[in-house]
C-alpha cells in the first residue's frame, strides 16, 4: 500500500511540474495585420549611375517569398538569371551578370514578398534605377476589357515591342511587360521613349508569349509613340480562332446521318460532287456543333462535298462518304414540343410546333386541327394556316386564339410525316388558357450614325435570345421575366458582316457597344429606356 501511495504522489508531482513548465499558445490578442514595410534598398529607388549585379531590400520584419517567378516583373525584359537569398528581414537578388549600361530598370515584386507570420503582402513593392545618367520617363496606361462581355481583364499581360524590331509576340518575349489589376487597369512606366507595338493578352502557360489560340488578345493594329505624356491606350480582347471546324465523330442510321464537330458552326452546306444541291435537310442543335442529316430522296448514300464554317469564318471543305444504313435512329417521346412563354398559354402566345426531325406535309388540307373551348373546331390547311421554317422542323399555326378555357391541337400523322423514317405516333395536345400576362416588354429609341448594326439581347445566363438587324426603335414585346443585357455589333465598314479580328494582329475587330444598365423584365411590365437613364447611343 505504501509503495502504491508513493507512486501516486510521484505522478502528481510530475504532472504539477509539467503543467507549471508548459507554455501554451496564448489565446486571443490582436492578429498581425501589418504588411512588411521596406526600410531601405540598395540601390536606392530612382538612383542613377548604378553598377554591379546585386539588389538588396531590408524590411521592418522577417519576410519570405511566394511564387516569385510568376509575380516578379523586370523591365526591360532580361535573360540575366538571378538567385535569391533571405536572411531574416533582408532579401537579396544576386544576378549572374552586371546590369546593362545606360538602361533604366523597373522591378515590380507585386505580391511576391510577405511576412512569415500571417502572410501579409508587401504593398506596392517596386524599385526603379538607372545604370546611366537619367531615368527613362516614357509611360503608357489604360484599361483592358473583354470584347463580348465588356468585363475587365484581370491579370492580363500588357507588353511592348520596339516597332522597328523583327521580334514577334508569338515567338519572342516582350521588351516591356506589366499586368492588369483586378479592374483591368495597367501602367507601364520608366519606358524608353520611342515607337512600340503594344498588345494585351492572356498568358495561361506563363511563358510571356502569345502561342495559344485559346488565349484572348487585344491589339491596336498600329504602333504607338511612347512619351512621358502618352495618351491612354485601351484594349478589348478577343479569342482569335484560326482552326477550321473538324468532325470528331459520325454515326449512321437507316434514315439519318449524324456528325459531331469540335465547335459550333455558323454555316453548314452539303452538295453533290458536281456542286449541285444534295437531297438532304440538315438540322443543327442549339450549340451548332451537332448536325443531323436527313435524306429527302431514296438511295441517297454516296460521296458529297461538305462545307462547315465556324463563327470566326474559318471554313473546312471535305469530301465525305454519307451512308444511310444499319439500325433505325432512336426517336422516343412525342413527335413535337410546344414551347410556351412562362409555361403558360395566353391568347397572345404564338403556337410553334417544334419537331425532333424535319417534316413534310403530304396532304395540305386539314394537316392540323385546332379545337378551342371544346366546340370551336377548325381544320388548318397548308400553307394558308400553317408555315414551315427553312429546316422543316418548326410548324407555326397562323390563326388567332379566341379560346377562354382550353385549346386542343390534333396532328394528323397521315398528312404530316417525317422526311425519312417511320410515321409519328398519334399526338393530341390539350392546353389550358390563362388570362395572366406572363411576359414583359422593353423599348427605347436608338441614337446612332451607323447604317448597319445588330442589336443582341442576352439573358442572365449570357445567351442571345433575340437579334435585331439595324432597328431605329428597340421594341421587344414578349420577353420572359429575367435580367437582360443589350449589346450592339457595329458593321463599321458596311460590308454586311461583323468582323471579329484577324490572326495577322493588324486587322482589328469591329466595335461592340454595351448598354451599361442591365434591364430587369417583369411580367406585365413595360420598360422604356429614356433619360435620366443612359440612352441607346453609339
Amino acid at each position: 500500500m505504501r509503495i502504491y501511495l508513493n507512486i501516486l504522489l510521484l505522478l502528481y508531482i510530475a504532472f504539477y511540474l509539467y503543467s507549471c513548465a508548459s507554455v501554451g499558445t496564448p489565446e486571443g490578442g490582436p492578429k498581425d495585420a501589418q504588411a512588411p514595410k521596406l526600410l531601405e534598398s540598395t540601390p536606392v529607388n530612382k538612383s542613377l549611375n548604378v553598377s554591379g549585379k546585386t539588389i538588396s531590400l531590408v524590411f521592418d520584419e522577417p519576410v519570405r517569398l511566394k511564387d516569385l517567378n510568376r509575380q516578379l516583373i523586370i523591365t526591360p525584359n532580361t535573360n540575366n538569371t538571378f538567385e535569391t537569398k533571405i536572411t531574416k528581414n533582408t532579401l537579396l537578388l544576386e544576378f549572374e551578370k552586371a546590369f546593362e549600361p545606360n538602361t533604366t530598370y523597373f522591378i515590380n515584386f507585386r505580391e511576391a514578398v510577405e511576412d512569415i507570420t500571417e502572410g501579409n503582402k508587401a504593398a506596392n513593392l517596386s524599385l526603379t534605377f538607372s545604370t546611366g545618367t537619367y531615368l527613362d520617363s516614357g509611360q503608357v496606361k489604360g484599361t483592358v476589357r473583354e470584347l463580348y462581355t465588356n468585363a475587365p481583364e484581370a491579370k492580363t499581360n500588357v507588353v511592348l515591342y520596339p516597332a522597328n524590331d523583327t521580334t514577334t509576340i508569338r515567338k519572342h518575349k516582350p521588351f516591356y511587360l506589366t499586368q492588369t489589376d483586378d479592374k483591368g487597369n495597367y501602367q507601364l512606366q520608366n519606358v524608353k521613349e520611342g515607337e512600340y507595338r503594344i498588345y494585351a493578352h492572356q498568358d495561361r502557360n506563363n511563358n510571356m508569349l502569345y502561342d495559344n489560340d485559346n488565349e484572348r488578345i487585344g491589339y491596336l493594329g498600329k504602333s504607338i509613340k511612347v512619351t512621358a505624356a502618352t495618351p491612354e491606350q485601351n484594349f478589348t480582347t478577343v479569342r482569335i480562332d484560326t482552326k477550321k471546324p473538324l468532325v470528331e465523330q459520325s454515326e449512321k442510321f437507316l434514315e439519318e446521318f449524324r456528325m459531331n464537330f469540335n465547335e459550333g458552326l455558323s454555316a453548314f452546306k452539303i452538295n453533290k460532287m458536281d456542286n449541285t444541291p444534295a437531297p438532304f435537310i440538315s438540322v443543327a442543335d442549339k450549340r451548332g456543333n451537332k448536325i443531323a442529316i436527313f435524306p429527302t430522296a431514296p438511295n441517297a448514300s454516296g460521296k458529297y462535298l461538305v462545307s462547315a464554317t465556324d463563327s470566326a469564318g474559318n471554313t473546312r471543305l471535305d469530301t465525305l462518304n454519307i451512308t444511310f444504313e444499319g439500325k433505325k435512329a432512336p426517336r422516343a417521346g412525342d413527335a413535337y414540343t410546344l414551347p410556351l412563354e412562362g409555361n403558360q398559354l395566353t391568347k397572345d402566345t404564338p403556337l410553334h410546333l417544334t419537331f425532333k426531325v424535319p417534316v413534310k406535309i403530304v396532304e395540305p388540307l386539314g394537316a392540323v386541327t385546332l379545337v378551342q373551348d371544346s366546340v370551336n373546331r377548325k381544320a388548318l390547311n397548308f400553307p394558308q394556316d400553317l408555315k414551315l421554317n427553312p429546316t422543316a422542323t418548326v410548324l407555326s399555326l397562323n390563326t388567332p386564339l379566341t379560346a377562354k378555357k382550353t385549346v386542343q391541337i390534333i396532328l394528323d400523322t397521315t398528312k404530316v410525316l417525317p422526311v425519312s423514317g417511320d410515321r409519328f405516333r398519334q399526338q393530341n395536345t390539350r392546353l389550358e388558357v390563362s388570362n395572366k400576362i406572363t411576359v414583359g416588354g422593353l423599348s427605347g429609341r436608338i441614337y446612332t450614325d451607323y447604317k448597319r448594326y445588330w442589336v443582341e439581347v442576352l439573358n442572365k445566363a449570357g445567351e442571345v435570345v433575340q437579334v435585331l438587324d439595324s432597328p431605329k426603335i428597340l421594341q421587344l414585346d414578349r420577353l420572359v421575366p429575367d435580367t437582360y443585357r443589350i449589346r450592339v455589333k457595329i458593321d463599321e465598314d458596311n460590308n454586311g458582316q461583323w468582323r471579329a479580328g484577324n490572326a495577322d494582329l493588324i486587322t482589328i475587330p469591329e466595335k461592340i457597344y454595351h448598354y451599361p444598365n442591365p434591364q430587369e423584365i417583369k411580367a406585365n411590365w413595360e420598360i422604356e429606356i429614356k433619360e435620366p437613364d443612359p440612352l441607346l447611343k453609339f
